[in-house]
């Protein structure tokens, strides 16, 4: 393959013409081949294989603090879980007492309801202060599965704390 190289005409005549240089600048000339060639090899084999190896140790990080995210909402999820394989409860609630139902399903999954009002026989007012907002919704979401019970009109507030939220609810059968 060398041999089909040199007898190229373009590389006979590069050929020709570095043999007439002088040995100062065939010296010159083989120290800049060597700089564009660690040139290249840096910019276009060593550079993107770092990179990659970087963005693959960020994605790992990332990875690791989701599986450890997922690891500590494991029992809330299995607590939800549980809450909807509950024997002796209904897809719906009917005309139920609404108010002890939306009570007890709060005392069991962790949500303190710092008030509640009721306003006729299917709809009523709660109030919760600093809870996590991803648990609200879950606690919403399983009211309107498992009973029927769904959000009417809602105002939700920032809390001090990142994730914490405080909640005013109107909830309807």
């Amino acid at each position: 393959m060398l041999e089909n190289l040199k007898r190229m005409p373009l590389v006979q005549k590069l050929t020709a013409q570095y043999d007439q240089l002088s040995s100062r600048d065939q010296k010159a000339l083989q120290v800049l081949a060597l700089a564009v060639a660690i040139t290249f090899a840096y910019l276009f084999v060593w550079r993107p294989v770092a990179e990659f190896r970087a963005d693959a140790q960020a994605d790992m990080e990332s990875s690791r603090e989701l599986l450890e995210w997922v690891r500590s909402k494991e029992t809330a999820a299995r607590a939800v879980a549980e809450m909807n394989n509950e024997p002796g409860q209904t897809g719906s609630l009917g005309d139920d007492d609404l108010l002890k139902t939306v009570t007890d399903s709060a005392d069991k999954s962790g949500m303190p309801l710092q008030r509640f009002e009721p306003s006729g026989d299917q709809t009523m007012r709660i109030w919760l202060e600093q809870v996590p907002f991803t648990d609200l919704t879950q606690w919403l979401a399983h009211l309107e599965s498992k009973y029927g019970i769904a959000v009417d009109q809602a105002s939700l507030d920032r809390a001090d704390q990142p994730g914490l939220v405080d909640a005013r609810i109107t909830l309807e059968i």
